[in-house]
């Protein structure tokens, strides 16, 4: 029993030092181009609160942030990010970001009316993206 949750925790370990970074650029809240290092996201679920990157297309029931910390999420050019069911939600504070032709998208899909498309504890910010925002639903 020890010797299988001690792999379980070392492979947990490995998968999270694992996360592909990148350096990204996106549009700040002046309007101005710039660049972070950010965990490139491939799927949903729960996440730790930092800088996030979509560059690819995923769909997944939700994505949650945890631990009420400030979370950044940047919608590369191209990019979709579907949830299915549920929408963004951040225990702390959340800024959205898209690059320089803004063509990222997010689309929320609701399940019913308890859903939500974009949701915080803290401040929510989008900059350089806004009318990309495909929402068919919205509390």
């Amino acid at each position: 029993m020890k010797k299988t949750l001690l792999f379980l925790a070392v492979l947990l370990t490995a998968a999270t030092a694992w996360a592909e970074t990148q350096n990204v650029n996106y549009i700040d809240a002046n309007g101005a181009e710039q660049t972070v290092e950010a965990t490139v996201l491939t799927t949903g679920g729960w996440q730790d609160p930092g800088w996030y990157v979509v560059t690819g297309n995923i769909e997944a029931s939700s994505l949650i942030f945890d631990s009420g910390g400030i979370t950044n999420l940047i919608l590369a050019d191209g990019a979709t990010l579907t949830l299915n069911d549920g929408g963004i939600y951040a225990f702390g504070a959340i800024t959205i970001y898209g690059q320089k032709n803004g063509t990222g998208k997010f689309t929320n899909i609701p399940g019913d009316e308890s859903d939500y498309a974009l949701r915080a504890n803290g401040d929510i910010n989008i900059h350089g993206w806004c009318r990309f925002f495909s929402v068919h639903h919205c509390h």
